[in-house]
């Protein structure tokens, strides 16, 4: 088995600049169905990772 190699992503300021206005320019629906993954990503996860990629995550590391 190989070793792990640490690698460094370059993302442009630009891209992660637009990235985050999106994030925060995103209009949830006001409740879904079911609750479950039946129909896809439950609501509730979805905005918890919106929110963490909005307001938490550090995309420059």
């Amino acid at each position: 088995m190989s070793d792990v190699t640490p690698f460094k992503i370059d993302i442009p300021v630009e891209q992660l600049t637009d990235l985050k206005l999106r994030l925060a320019m995103t209009r949830m629906p006001d409740a879904e169905t079911p609750g479950d993954w039946s129909q896809g990503v439950p609501l509730a996860y979805m905005i918890e990772v919106k929110d963490y990629w909005e307001k938490s995550y550090h995309w420059p590391d």
